[in-house]
């Protein structure tokens, strides 16, 4: 998971350093993990990922490239919802669940 945050903040050495910064700055950063049902080629995912980063609120989306079903979402939840993150994925035609907060 840690990959796809580094954009965030490059000198970062973990997920707990990301953390404190995003709430230093004010922000209550959040991990979700969600499953996507369908199978998606590379061109859909991006543009999932690109939709997903639309969203005011949310800092980054990445698929586990392992298991391309799982999706995850980090997100600031002073600025964006779970729900909303949802509705769009729904909104592209995906049929998804969310597993949770990691």
């Amino acid at each position: 998971m840690m990959g796809f945050m580094i954009n965030l903040m490059p000198y970062a050495r973990s997920e707990g350093e990301l953390r404190q910064h995003a709430i230093a700055q004010g922000r209550s950063p959040t991990d979700l993990l969600i499953h996507v049902n369908e199978a998606l080629n590379e061109d859909q995912r991006k543009k999932v990922i690109t939709v997903l980063e639309e969203i005011d609120g949310v800092r980054t989306a990445e698929f586990s490239p392992q298991r391309w079903h799982l999706l995850i979402v980090w997100y600031d939840t002073n600025s964006a919802s779970s729900r909303a993150i949802l509705d769009e994925l729904s909104r592209q035609d995906l049929n998804v669940q969310l597993i949770g907060p990691l």
